[in-house]
Formats: C-alpha cells, sequence, structure tokens
C-alpha cells in the first residue's frame, strides 16, 4: 500500500500551526495534543508513515546489513550490527519499537537495553524480509542455527 500525502496540511492548516507557535499559547506538548485531537491528526500520522515508508526503501539496498549473507558475514553475524543499523537509518521505527518493549524508565538503562538487542533486530530483520525478500541474512542466521541445534529431531521426540 502506498501512502499518499496529497491532503497533508493545507496552506492554511500550515499557517494555523505555525501562529500557535509564534504566540506562544501553550506547551509543545499542548500544542502536540491540541494537534492529535484535531482533524490534523491524521494528515501528521500519513506524514510520519510515509517517512517511515521512505526510510525502509533507503535501507533496501546492497549495503544493508541484512543483505550480508556471504558465509563470512553470517559467521561474524551479531544483533548489534542490526540494531545499530535500525537506530541510525530507521530512528523513528527504533524509538517505537524501543517504546513497544520496554517501560519509559526503563529505556535509558543499559542493561535492560541491552537485554533487547536480540527481539529489536528480530523484529526488524522480519518485517525488512517481509518488504525486501533480498534482506534475508538474520533469517539464514536463525535457521542454520535451528538446524545446527538439531530443532526438528528434538521436537519430534517430546511429541
Amino acid at each position: 500500500m502506498e501512502i499518499s500525502c496529497s491532503s497533508c496540511l493545507t496552506v492554511e492548516r500550515t499557517v494555523m500551526v505555525v501562529t500557535y507557535f509564534a504566540t506562544g499559547r501553550g506547551s509543545p506538548q499542548q500544542i502536540a495534543r491540541g494537534l492529535m485531537s484535531s482533524s490534523l491528526a491524521e494528515e501528521l500520522k500519513c506524514l510520519v508513515l510515509y517517512d517511515v515508508e521512505m526510510e525502509a526503501r533507503e535501507c533496501a539496498t546492497r549495503r544493508s546489513v541484512l543483505n550480508q549473507k556471504q558465509y563470512e558475514n553470517l559467521a561474524t553475524f551479531s544483533w548489534d550490527n542490526i540494531v545499530a543499523e535500525m537506530t541510525d537509518k530507521q530512528t523513528f521505527l527504533a524509538e517505537i519499537l524501543l517504546a513497544v518493549a520496554l517501560p519509559t524508565g526503563k529505556i535509558g538503562n543499559l542493561a535492560a537495553t541491552e537485554s533487547v538487542v536480540p527481539v529489536l533486530g528480530t523484529v526488524y530483520g522480519m518485517l525488512m524480509k517481509e518488504r525486501f525478500h533480498e534482506l534475508s541474512s538474520a533469517q539464514k542466521v536463525v535457521a542454520v542455527t535451528l538446524a545446527n541445534e538439531q530443532t526438528h529431531q528434538k521436537l519430534r521426540s517430546k511429541f
């Protein structure tokens, strides 16, 4: 689904938002809450989704860590590299996933943040592979790991 923003932020609405900021009526949080409860909310959402889609398209290149599927790259695979790419190239997506994975009070906590790196890397890898099939290194590493652990044989013996 391609996102169309042809109806986003008309000149009149842009002037209204700028006037809000220029007159100092309310804190930035109050202004943001007011905007999100107005008819502008859908337009703002449209712009944010469009930006996220464009960032995802920019990541779908041969330089992506998720596109490195040679043996040497898979042997030195690290979730940290995948999360680093996400935080560098898709900052907003990283912030959203982190907000879902951790309570606000733990986001600055190094131990708590490090514990969700594999989870964030897995989710990012799955999302990017779904959209861009060539970005599949995370799935290859998981498949090889499961095969090495003889997971299917262990499952059969349990049932």
